[in-house]
């Protein structure tokens, strides 16, 4: 069959794959000039009415359920139509690989790439389930990974839509090895079917094989009867422990004991990956090329047969082989006798296998299944004593790691104390030696107050004493009473030379500003504060919060005669280990023409004093 120029509206620019019934074409909206992907069933290889109509309707299904949803991780649907040879869906045009393809060339996804596709996955399932859409054929063919890592769900060929009487219970339909035991029971489905074959999915993506293989039969019975062995046993040292328990509860053979829920579903795997989920799958993952593409031309729930059971449908441009379409026939009669037997089982009792026809096969399968079963049974006996040998050591480990502890936190609690100890001990010294001078200079300061009234009263002391008798002969020189006078000052004070005139106490007096600059101390940062203060009578005096409570401190002093200026007193303490405890304050300095610069203590803490006229 030639390509079409047109197919409804749309122009036809190339094919983009062809398939045992139809062709996908890369196609081009002129209405509102946009790719689409154009998805066609050829009417005339489809044989016999009945047929015709149920592929035909499914085909049209696909349409509705996709049309529904609106998902960026679901492959949009824009248009359905038929012509007089063709049905078409106009799609969004997706460039990207299904999961088939990449497990097809052997790729290994990393944790991270797994658990991005999943989370993707879930999220657009959620998306679907809430509208009432449950896909029905979830497997890697039908979830797409774009060049930009992210992924979107394809083919809704067998969905069911709250509308739909397209497929009713006692019809299998599916693709085997992904399809929940219900659906091989052809019993009544919802949208925990698609979470079991999401979990087979899951399980795809860490151990890189599937958890029900053989044959057709081998498969159906598995799916329905034995548990899988674990990802963590199917792919040793990967850390997949941790996934084990989500997937055997995603696999659970009854719906009511999976994940009731997408969002549950996606919950339980985050929490294992114990991180939030990639927006994308790495870029060091993705196929870049297309190998094939992303609207599959075969209808969802067309069984593929493997090793040789059933002859595969051979793709061509036009009509099949007949030969091939035979061999579907014949698989599909066979996967519905199956399919019956499993049916019977489920109104009987959860799917028990009864004698038939295929007794043989089934007996084969149960013996496998069981010789399986022994050797899980084996590896899960060798995992316990290899866990219990594990918990053993890691207690053994974890005591002496508490010992060792302890005796470092003792030996380290010993030096903390002495350590403690002797700062304590060099504070109370260096305290003690700040008092000392405190009080020294304050006795000097005192002294040197007193000592202008000691000289004045040496002098009125000199001035009364008796004066000698004037001979008339000999009368005494003028200048002999002076060494009397000066004689008793120079033995009080040491000096015979005439006392400076001090400075009046008034010539500090006025408005001064006070800045404070002390080191960091403790817990307590580095800091600095002005103020502005007044001097009278020439005493400074130094006071910065509240009398009594934490940050108090206060000094005074009066500057000596030779211009040095000493400040004493005491505070309270702000810092937490001290906090509340009276400290002496302690400042000495000269006044250089234009300020003081005093240094000293505040308690253990060194500040700076400037005081600078207004």
């Amino acid at each position: 069959m030639s390509t079409p120029h047109h197919l409804g509206k749309y122009e036809i620019t190339e094919v983009l794959g062809q398939g045992a019934m139809g062709v996908v074409y890369r196609g081009f909206d002129p209405g509102i000039r946009r790719v689409v992907a154009i998805k066609t069933i050829r009417r005339e290889l489809v044989e016999g009415e009945r047929h015709a109509a149920a592929l035909l309707a499914r085909f049209r299904n696909e349409a509705q359920a996709a049309g529904k949803l609106a998902h960026p991780g679901i492959v949009a649907v824009y248009d359905y139509g038929e012509d007089a040879q063709v049905s078409y869906i106009a799609m969004e045009y997706v460039e990207g690989n299904s999961l088939r393809e990449y497990i097809g060339r052997g790729a290994r996804f990393a944790e991270r790439d797994a658990v991005s596709v999943m989370s993707q996955l879930l999220e657009a399932l959620a998306h679907a389930h809430e509208r009432r859409v449950w896909h029905r054929d979830i497997k890697p063919g039908n979830v797409i990974v774009m060049r930009n890592g992210r992924v979107k769900i394809a083919d809704f060929g067998i969905a069911r839509i709250e509308a739909s009487e397209l497929t009713q219970t006692g019809v299998m339909m599916g693709s085997p090895g992904y399809m929940a035991p219900e659906q091989y029971a052809a019993a009544q489905i919802d949208h925990r079917a698609d979470l079991f074959a999401a979990g087979v999915v899951f399980y795809q993506l860490l151990s890189g094989a599937k958890p029900f293989v053989g044959t057709a039969e081998q498969v159906t019975y598995a799916t329905c009867h034995t548990e899988p062995l674990r990802p963590s046993l199917a792919e040793p040292g990967k850390g997949w422990e941790r996934y084990d328990p989500v997937i055997a509860k995603a696999l659970a053979k009854k719906p009511e004991d999976r994940y009731q829920s997408a969002e549950a579903f996606r919950a339980a795997v985050l929490a294992a990956h114990d991180a939030p989920a990639a927006a994308a799958v790495s870029e060091e993952t993705i196929i870049v090329e297309v190998l094939r593409p992303a609207a599959a031309v075969e209808l969802s729930g067309s069984p593929r047969p493997k090793q040789g059971a059933v002859a595969r449908p051979e793709a061509a441009s036009g009509a099949a082989r007949p030969g091939g379409r035979m061999g579907w026939i014949v698989g599909a009669a066979l996967a519905l006798l199956v399919a019956g037997v499993a049916a019977w089982g489920w109104h009987a009792g959860w799917i028990v296998p009864q004698k038939s026809d295929m007794e043989a096969q089934l007996a084969k399968a149960r013996a496998e299944a069981d010789e399986a079963k022994r050797q899980l049974e084996t590896e899960r006996a060798a995992e316990a004593k290899a866990k219990a040998d594990a918990r053993t050591r890691a207690e053994a480990r974890a005591k002496a790691e508490t010992e060792l502890r302890g005796k470092a936190e003792a030996e380290a609690r010993v030096k903390a104390e002495a350590e403690a100890k002797t700062k304590e001990e060099a504070e109370a010294k260096a305290r003690a030696q700040a008092k000392a001078r405190a009080e020294a200079n304050a006795a000097k300061q005192r002294q040197a107050a007193e000592a202008p009234s000691r000289k004045e009263e040496a002098r009125v002391a000199t001035a009364r004493e008796p004066q000698p008798a004037v001979k008339p002969a000999a009368p005494a020189p003028a200048a002999e009473p002076a060494p009397r006078s000066t004689f008793l000052p120079s033995l009080l004070w040491g000096s015979a030379k005439p006392a400076q005139e001090k400075p009046a106490a008034s010539r500090y007096d006025g408005a001064w500003t006070a800045t404070r600059s002390c080191d960091p101390y403790e817990e307590l940062p580095s800091q600095v504060s002005s103020w502005r203060m007044s001097v009278a009578g020439g005493e400074f005096v130094i006071e910065r919060g509240t009398p009594g409570q934490p940050g108090y401190n206060q000094a005074r002093g009066k500057p000596g005669d030779d211009d040095s200026l000493v400040l004493s007193g005491n505070g309270v303490s702000d810092a937490k280990r001290t906090l509340g405890n009276t400290f002496t304050v302690f400042l000495q300095g000269r006044y250089d023409g234009e300020r003081f610069v005093l240094k000293g203590m505040l308690g253990s803490r060194a500040c700076t004093l400037v005081l600078a006229r207004r």
